[in-house]
């Protein structure tokens, strides 16, 4: 079919992220993400699409790509890809999570192989998470393979995908999400294995067994079945931890005649707002997260809880829910990182249009610190639209606990106030706790908060 058009470079917008690709750039035009390729690779790129074994690529967890109708001055071809709604980060999964990518980006690297290309580039950074399924995003780092040679990205793919796993799995996921977001590139080395775990760096391999993986002059295809070989080897452990049982209590979204005060506002809430976007703070294992998405929500669930986390991965995967988990502290969202903060922050990629944040804010004083201007100003950071929010007071007998004269601020009205300053309408109901409430807040819009400032 020929081209309907050929668009100027000034008609587009390039993506900041993608200046590395050796290939060509990714750019938005009318709303939509494209890829151009350069004349060199375009022939390449061409023939892999019209191979009818490039299907099973797309299988696998290939994102779904083809030739646009159009072409843009300066390149030899234009790919459209479909965009996928959320962007996470791999510092930002848990660990089966990032098991799940190294085994989709092994997974398309030995079909590429089976038709003469591999990866140049093995990375987390190049996954993106749709609910709870991996899609590979960088069609621009399949190349062109020589046979019998190693795999070029295999260093890479150890950094990045096994080590990280390793500290995860020991339960040193501090020192893996720190290397991972610090030194995009080269993930974590043998040298911070063994400092992380106290070893010395020359035993590092045969001490944690890493022994089976490919050595790096070892031919592709064997080197790629090892790699893959390894991870479907690795266990996962579930440590127990102070939330993991936090809502076994809850009723089933199934007995809706069971369900407590909090669920039946919450459920109210969606009914009425009707969100596209739910991101559910302090999800724990996922109750609302799920009510949410039974509204056909997409939705975000939020935690600083490995193991509830996980565990609320697994399940929606199993049941094929559209739920994204990522690893959050609500005190220390993720910020923009890169050269020039090209990967943008937390609150720019999870924003929602209704935000759920239900049993955190007494947690967030007593225990983080924070005070009612940072809860609020944070949650309007997140907050598209509407806000339900529980305030747990200091009658409640966990607060009892912790409260001192020192918080006789905490209390309802000034907690109002503070919300009052990013949102309008806020309301009060009861939860499923006496004296604890939930609070609805509609985002006010820029005009009306600069006026109320």
């Amino acid at each position: 079919m020929p081209l309907s058009e050929t668009l100027k470079r000034e008609q587009v917008s390039f993506e900041p992220s993608s200046v590395a690709d050796p290939h060509g750039r990714v750019f938005r035009w009318s709303g939509r993400l494209y890829r151009a390729i350069n004349h060199e690779a375009a022939p390449i790129y061409r023939r892999l699409l019209d191979d009818p074994r490039c299907s099973r690529l797309f299988d696998v967890g290939l994102i779904d790509t083809g030739v646009a109708d159009f072409d843009l001055e300066g390149y030899g071809l234009v790919l459209c890809h479909r965009e996928l709604p959320r962007v996470t980060y791999g510092f930002e999964w848990c660990a089966p999570m990032l098991l799940d990518a190294a085994k989709l980006t092994i997974d398309l690297a030995i079909e590429l192989d089976k038709l003469g290309f591999e990866l140049l580039d093995a990375h987390p950074w190049n996954v993106l998470f749709e609910g709870t399924a991996p899609r590979f995003i960088d069609f621009g780092s399949i190349k062109p393979a020589e046979p019998n040679t190693p795999w070029i990205a295999q260093g890479e793919f150890v950094k990045t995908f096994i080590n990280p796993l390793f500290l995860l799995v020991r339960g040193f996921g501090g020192e893996a999400r720190h290397h991972m977001v610090q030194t995009r590139k080269w993930g974590v080395t043998g040298r911070d294995l063994a400092q992380a775990l106290g070893v010395k760096a020359r035993l590092t391999r045969f001490w944690l067994g890493l022994t089976m993986l490919p050595r790096e002059n070892e031919p592709r295809s064997k080197a790629l079945v090892k790699l893959k070989d390894y991870l479907n080897q690795i266990e996962l452990p579930a440590p127990a931890t102070e939330w993991s049982d936090y809502y076994n209590e809850y009723a089933s979204l199934d007995a809706p005649d069971t369900w407590t005060a909090k669920q039946r506002v919450a459920d109210d809430v969606l009914r009425r707002v009707k969100p596209k976007t739910v991101l559910d703070l302090a999800a724990n294992a996922g109750w609302f997260s799920r009510l949410a998405e039974r509204h056909g929500c997409q939705v975000v669930a939020t935690d600083n809880d490995e193991t509830c986390l996980a565990e609320l991965y697994r399940n929606a995967k199993a049941d094929g829910l559209d739920i994204l988990p990522v690893v959050q502290d609500f005190t220390r969202p993720s910020p923009a990182h890169g050269a020039k903060s090209e990967f943008p922050d937390a609150y720019t990629r999870l924003r929602s249009d209704l935000v759920l944040a239900l049993a955190i804010t007494h947690h967030l004083v007593f225990k983080a610190g924070m005070d009612f201007d940072q809860i609020a100003e944070t949650l309007a950071g997140f907050t598209g639209q509407e806000l339900l929010v529980e305030f747990v007071p200091k009658e409640d007998r966990h607060v009892a606990e912790w409260y001192t004269d020192q918080y006789a601020w905490y209390t309802l009205d000034n907690f109002k106030a503070a919300l009052s300053k990013h949102f309008d309408g806020v309301s009060v109901t009861a939860s499923n706790v006496v004296p604890r409430v939930l609070l609805s807040c509609r985002v006010r819009c820029v005009g009306e908060q600069s006026k109320a400032a």
